[in-house]
């Protein structure tokens, strides 16, 4: 995938606005930042049609049950979509897929301990402060799948590819899951590749990290054969799904069966346009508007350059005229005079035509074609004043311009609430093993408490998201 991600970066550098390479120091090196505009367009109004509100799904029962018994499911799913701030991770994960075209949410168990003090006894004490469903955003640059891999769900496996510090890895040694040696072992070794820090020093600079403190981690979601023996036979089991954690490619501190029931990679996958072919990959605005986005960059850079010539004109002279300065003709400046032997041979203009006007037409039209290609047109930008998120959505489905985002916002619909809403079930009838006071909101806004058990929410139902599309 080196290709794929290398272009990714091209991308990224013409979103945060980096200005274009140029062969001279005198040229122009100007980015116009409509990468940026487009995607900062397009996200908030996929965001507000996706989210109109923070828990956007209802449930319906499968089975011969009562349509009750999704009641206290829709109520827990929602309350954990609040509590795990789903719009949080879901905000960074779409930005990245509309430049992209392909994101990622990773949907985990969270259990969190922290240490409490007795305010009878004064003692300390370790307290579980967090048991619950979680989410968070995943680096597009972090996922690696299988060349074949087609879907999250197929058997085929992915690595997740990250880095960390020391304290990461010493933080895991108070975590009974993890092998206490096989830690220690891994904080002795180095890294084969490195990355600069995300830390900022005083000086506003990336930390220069020392190649020891930065730790490769990769985490193998996928089948492995598992192996052990039984009547003194050595029995193999082929494809189990699995989870296996190594630091620096050199020390496993982690290899189990996959510890979730529903046996896939913990992660919701989002996609913008399909590509034609098959693919795991989707196409983001960043690829369809790259070639305009530098051609665009060319034109305004060419104009100012023209600009800077026709200003400051070169010339010829005479190189037989005793009387002229040349280092006086480097520069220029008003009321500078130049001393010459004839003042109609010895200097002369070198004309530049001014080509503004065209230019000026030229980046109008490459802008309209970055709009259209994308989809980022001038009906879905802002308008003064503030839109409710609902009607933020509404204005994306139902202008002309943002027809062509309705099939994408019901496959993210898909992706994101309703492939969540699914694991996080899943999870809770998984590891739920005590009631839990949750938090309802009421039709009318008001909020109440109710107590959830582990046997009110075991029906087996099927999540609907509630976003515009469904209106």
């Amino acid at each position: 995938h080196r290709d794929r991600f290398d272009e990714a970066w091209k991308i990224y550098d013409q979103w945060i606005g980096k200005p274009p390479a140029r062969d001279y120091d005198w040229q122009n090196a100007v980015h116009v930042p409509i990468t940026f505009e487009a995607e900062q367009t397009i996200t908030p109004r996929i965001f507000g049609a996706l989210f109109p509100d923070d828990a956007p799904l209802d449930v319906k029962v499968e089975g011969d049950v009562a349509a009750t018994e999704g009641i206290p499911i829709k109520h827990t799913i929602q309350h954990y979509f609040r509590l795990s701030n789903v719009q949080g991770a879901a905000m960074s994960a779409l930005t990245q897929n509309t430049l992209f075209g392909t994101s990622y949410i990773e949907a985990s168990w969270l259990v969190q301990r922290q240490w409490m003090q007795d305010n009878m006894t004064q003692e300390q004490y370790l307290a579980l402060v967090a048991n619950r469903p979680d989410c968070k955003h995943v680096s597009f640059f972090e996922i690696y799948p299988h060349p074949a891999k087609i879907d999250v769900t197929d058997p085929l496996p992915l690595v997740r590819r990250r880095f960390a510090d020391a304290e990461y890895l010493k933080s895991l040694m108070d975590n009974p899951r993890f092998d206490t040696k096989s830690l220690q072992e891994a904080l002795q070794t180095q890294s084969v590749v490195f990355e600069q820090s995300q830390l900022q020093g005083a000086d506003g600079k990336a930390m220069q990290l020392e190649k020891k403190d930065s730790y490769e981690i990769l985490e193998y979601w996928g089948p492995w054969d598992e192996s052990y023996t039984q009547n003194g036979k050595v029995v193999t089991r082929k494809a189990i799904p699995y989870w296996i954690i190594v630091i620096n490619r050199k020390v496993k501190i982690r290899g189990i069966r996959n510890p979730y029931n529903h046996q896939r990679a913990p992660f919701c996958k989002l996609r913008f346009f399909r590509d034609s072919k098959p693919s795991w990959f989707g196409i983001g605005i960043g690829k369809i508007g790259k070639p305009t986005q530098e051609r665009l960059n060319k034109l305004v850079n060419q104009r100012l350059d023209n600009v800077d010539l026709v200003l400051n004109k070169q010339g010829v002279y005479n190189g037989n005229d005793p009387l002229i300065n040349v280092r006086k003709l480097q520069f220029s400046k008003p009321g500078q005079w130049h001393k010459v032997s004839d003042v109609n041979a010895s200097l002369k203009w070198m004309e530049m035509p001014d080509v503004t006007g065209s230019s000026y037409n030229e980046e109008t039209l490459a802008k309209q074609d970055f709009r259209e290609a994308t989809g980022a047109t001038q009906v879905l930008m802002p308008a003064e004043g503030a839109q409710h998120r609902t009607y933020s959505g509404l204005n994306l489905l139902q202008s002309n311009a943002g027809l062509r985002f309705g099939p994408i916002l019901r496959m993210l619909e898909l992706e994101l609430i309703q492939d969540l809403s699914t694991m996080y079930l899943s999870m809770l009838q998984q590891f739920m093993s005590q009631p839990e006071w949750i938090k309802v909101v009421n039709e009318d806004g008001s909020e109440s408490q109710i107590q959830i058990f582990p046997e009110d929410i075991q029906a087996r139902v099927y999540f609907i998201p509630t976003g515009v599309s469904e209106l």
